[in-house]
């Protein structure tokens, strides 16, 4: 794709629409406007698919590119809740934003119930990273330990 923004989002919508809505597809155009301090484009592109059609593959990078100290990422997430329930990816998209907003109980509520709802490797891991920040490495060393265990989703 070109450099320019207006070259880009050229490029991206000779793309057929049916293509254009693959979340693959969807998170590579999203990757790359990121990477252009495009983030809120990308995030309003992902808020829009998500609107349209849930794909919970899509929240890691709405939790990747969302910023930091911004509680209205965190709010529109959370607003989610109501109609996606307990799902593990949402619920680890929510831990992620929280400790974007320096709400690391509110973050560790999140990735407990992440787990609860399914294990998985990197819950684990972000529930240790999180104990680390905390100072508390003995519970760190045990989640990581139980991530060793466990297969991701």
């Amino acid at each position: 794709l070109q450099q320019t923004p207006l070259a880009l989002d050229d490029e991206w919508r000779k793309i057929p629409k049916s293509l254009r809505d693959q979340p693959e597809l969807l998170q590579a155009y999203c990757s790359i406007l990121a990477s252009k301090n495009r983030s809120q484009d990308a995030l309003h592109l992902i808020q829009k698919r998500l609107k349209r059609h849930w794909e919970p593959s899509l929240l890691a990078c709405y939790a990747e590119y969302a910023s930091s100290n911004n509680i209205d990422y965190l709010l529109r997430a959370e607003s989610w809740l109501n109609k996606k329930g307990n799902d593990p990816l949402l619920l680890r998209c929510l831990g992620h934003l929280s400790v974007k907003n320096n709400m690391l109980a509110k973050a560790e509520q999140y990735y407990k119930r992440s787990l609860k709802q399914k294990p998985s490797r990197e819950s684990y891991c972000l529930l240790a990273e999180l104990s680390e920040l905390n100072d508390n490495l003995l519970e760190a060393n045990t989640y990581y330990k139980k991530a060793l265990v466990t297969e991701s989703i």
